[in-house]
């Protein structure tokens, strides 16, 4: 008798018809490449679209798993505050923060800067988040000026 796998994941559920789990484990096999053609067929996604914040909609939005900008304000500090903060508690690396902020070698230029340094703390394994005085800095400072309508970009 055939049995079923259901693998629900982001917009998609998937059902997979096995009768061994040898059969199983080859139709397993074969999930990367199925979901490439379900979005490219379909346009959905096997990935968890992930949500952003309700003080953060028309700011910043998810894609392909990164911060971007929507809006984006004028200094390099600020851009990386307004990342990290997308980004939340358990922060960003060097890497997400650039790709998300644009802004190149974001360590010297930035959170290592003497001026900067309160806004920041360093977590684990090379990530970064906001500190007390960044939370601070974000909320009552950059998103505010972001909300009102200057972005930073004219």
């Amino acid at each position: 008798m055939s049995k079923e796998l259901r693998i629900k994941k982001g917009d998609v559920e998937l059902a997979i018809h096995f009768d061994t789990k040898d059969q199983l484990k080859e139709r397993l096999e074969d999930y990367e490449e199925i979901s490439k053609i379900v979005e490219e067929r379909l346009g959905v996604s096997f990935e968890s679209k992930k949500a952003i914040r309700k003080d953060l909609e028309g700011i910043c939005d998810f894609e392909n798993n990164h911060i971007v900008l929507i809006k984006s304000p004028s200094s390099k500090v600020k851009k990386v505050c307004l990342v990290l903060h997308a980004y939340g508690p358990s922060g960003a690396t060097l890497e997400e923060i650039t790709l998300s902020s644009g802004v190149t070698n974001p360590s010297r230029n930035v959170i290592n800067n003497t001026a900067n340094k309160k806004y920041f703390r360093r977590l684990v394994q090379g990530r970064y988040a906001l500190s007390d005085k960044g939370i601070s800095f974000v909320t009552d400072e950059i998103l505010p000026e972001l909300k009102g309508g200057n972005n930073g970009t004219n």
